[in-house]
């Protein structure tokens, strides 16, 4: 099964921008993370940033945070709002 839900990220207290959602911002959402096999994660990097000039406005980062069956890493799409559709854009990267 499939269960989709939104975390309330603690906001960033350094000044920068604001940070990625992880997997510890799941703790507060029940047994969600413990009992889950694997946990993607969406976030819209522009939306949240503080510099927009250097960002393309429809990129998408989709965080694989946990993975019993393989790798977690980062995967960048490109998000296409007016037909709620993600595509494979950029590179995938593996560096977790």
């Amino acid at each position: 099964g499939i269960l989709c839900s939104q975390v309330r990220r603690r906001e960033n207290t350094d000044g920068g921008s604001p940070r990625r959602p992880r997997l510890y911002d799941l703790k507060e959402s029940g047994d969600i993370e413990n009992y889950a096999s694997g946990v993607l994660m969406l976030y819209l990097p522009y939306r949240d940033a503080v510099d927009k000039s250097r960002l393309d406005k429809n990129e998408c980062r989709i965080s694989v945070e946990k993975d019993k069956m393989g790798p977690c890493g980062e995967i960048k799409v490109i998000f296409d709002g007016s037909t709620q559709t993600h595509k494979n854009k950029y590179e995938v990267d593996y560096g977790n």
